[in-house]
């Protein structure tokens, strides 16, 4: 991690949003010296210091240490007892023609190490993700108003699992089989018809996010 390079998107941010050194200071709770030794690479952020300053800017933590959104080693935050997930403002099943933006970042989510052990087993922990699910197409597994959380390290189909995948920009959280070339994309609830993918339709417009490790509960800030 490039400190330097770290602290150049965070006051090109607070440029742009007109926010002061000082207010930033105070809104993650250290002091306008700490603040100004981190600014000028003297001192060193900690795990805790960027999980602070992603929920104060309202960034993740890809992009806030890569640059970019979809790193997946640095999707979420593992500190000693918890690991700080980002919960993003999107919803999957029926599409809406967006996921990843630095915008839609609404804010860590510390959750225990011994939910991610039995929860989470065999997922990526600095690979998690949190989004919210809408419609009914995954009942009785996902309901409508569910959140998720999606291991972003897995990109590419295995059978029988479930995942979150784009098709031409609407994002989607289905039951996946793979049947020789084809994959088929089945909902849990019956009253829906599973359908199929060909390679040719993977082609463009085609990215798998993740896959859906569990659900978890986000209570309201």
């Amino acid at each position: 991690m490039s400190s330097k390079a770290l602290m150049s998107r965070v006051r090109a941010l607070l440029s742009e949003r007109n926010i002061s050194q000082a207010a930033f200071a105070r809104s993650i709770d250290v002091s306008p010296q700490t603040l100004s030794g981190w600014m000028s690479g003297r001192n060193r952020l900690g795990v805790e210091e960027l999980e602070k300053i992603c929920s104060s800017l309202r960034v993740s933590p890809s992009w806030l240490l890569t640059g970019v959104e979809d790193d997946p080693v640095h999707q979420s935050l593992v500190l000693d007892d918890y690991v700080s997930i980002p919960l993003f403002d999107v919803q999957a099943s029926c599409g809406n023609g967006y996921y990843l933006n630095r915008s839609a970042l609404v804010r860590m989510i510390q959750v225990s190490k011994d939910f991610i052990s039995k929860y989470c087993s065999g997922a990526n922990e600095r690979a998690l993700n949190i989004i919210g699910i809408t419609g009914d197409s995954m009942i009785p597994t996902l309901d409508d108003g569910d959140f998720i959380i999606v291991d972003t390290s897995v990109t590419s189909f295995y059978t029988d699992a479930m995942f979150a995948f784009i098709i031409d920009d609407d994002l989607f959280v289905k039951r996946i089989q793979k049947q020789a070339s084809r994959i088929m994309v089945i909902s849990d609830n019956q009253k829906y018809a599973p359908y199929q993918l060909l390679p040719q339709d993977m082609e463009t417009g085609f990215k798998v996010i993740g896959r859906v490790v569990t659900t978890c509960t986000v209570r309201k800030a």
